[in-house]
């Protein structure tokens, strides 16, 4: 009779042992569901993260790319504005150095070209006899009118 029931408390024994063992594995089988839960969830925040970092980066790319152009813009205007300035200041010095130099003369009829009335009408001529005043040789000075302007 000890022997049986040192058998019955042996098997006892072992079946307790059994049932602690597969529920500890049970536990342990949770535990590994739990941790692959909490995997899947920090994967999808760094998801989450890279993709907002991207938008971010990508925002402030198209930030940085329209800074630049602006600034490229104002630049090249600020180009222009002073090639023009530059452009304007030569031509008015070129200007500047035509009117200084005399009108080219046209070889056209002179200012006087011996008609008309004598200066004197009924007093005695001023030359009695002597050369004309202008024997061919190069015009008069201009007497203060208008410049002689070439047409050609």
């Amino acid at each position: 009779m000890m022997e049986d029931h040192h058998h019955m408390m042996e098997d006892h024994h072992h079946h307790m042992m059994m049932e602690d063992h597969h529920h500890m594995m049970e536990d342990h089988h949770h535990m590994m569901e739990d941790h692959h839960h909490m995997m899947e969830d920090h994967h999808h925040m760094m998801e989450d993260h890279h993709h907002h970092m991207m938008e971010d980066h990508h925002h402030m790319m198209e930030d940085h790319h329209h800074m630049m152009m602006e600034d490229h813009h104002h630049m090249m205007e600020d180009h222009h504005h002073h090639m023009m300035m530059e452009d304007h200041h030569h031509m008015m010095e070129d200007h500047h150095h035509m009117m200084e130099e005399p009108p080219p003369h046209d070889d056209g009829p002179p200012p006087h070209d011996g008609g008309g009335p004598p200066p004197h009408d009924g007093g005695p001529p001023p030359h009695d006899g002597g050369p004309p005043p202008h024997d061919g040789g190069p015009p008069p000075p201009h007497d203060g009118g208008p410049p002689q302007w070439t047409t050609t």
